[in-house]
């Protein structure tokens, strides 16, 4: 025998036993062991039982599963913080575009350049109506009104409106 054979046998505490029995089966086992090829004693120590092969491929199929569910998760996490970031940033942007529009805008501007440039004027106390919505909601029907009614009401708005 050599070392290496030395070395695994070295291992077996049942070689050391004084029965003969024992020893008689330890020796045979050496013996074939020395005779074997070595994948059929690969083959032989390994006995596969089909239930555990399912419980190990199942076991395997859902570490892989939780391993990518863990990968897509951070993926999407980055993906999230990227675009929080980006609103934060389009939110500031807004902020600041709304500033500066109202730094720009001054009532007392628009009102000198609609009366001085564009010559607008006040409304007077007789131009201005109001109109009360505190009642209830009706509709009053006053009868049937003839065709050519709406269009001499349209014709004379666009004369008060031109004239």
């Amino acid at each position: 025998m050599d070392s290496v054979e030395r070395s695994a046998i070295g291992y077996d505490y049942a070689r050391f036993d004084r029965r003969t029995r024992v020893r008689e089966a330890v020796e045979g086992n050496e013996a074939r062991a020395l005779h074997m090829p070595k994948a059929e004693t690969r083959a032989a120590g390994i006995k596969l039982n089909p239930g555990q092969t399912a419980v190990f491929f199942t076991f395997m199929s859902i570490l892989l599963i939780i391993v990518f569910s863990f990968a897509s998760l951070s993926q999407v996490s980055r993906a999230n913080e990227a675009l929080a970031k980006q609103l934060n940033a389009a939110v500031k942007e807004g902020q600041m575009l709304s500033a500066t529009l109202e730094s720009r805008v001054k009532l007392d501007e628009i009102a000198d350049a609609a009366v001085n440039r564009l010559g607008m004027v006040k409304p007077d106390a007789r131009q201005i109506t109001y109109i009360d919505l505190s009642g209830p909601e009706k509709v009053e029907y006053f009868g049937k009104a003839k065709w050519y009614d709406g269009i001499s009401q349209y014709l004379s708005d666009m004369l008060a409106y031109f004239g």
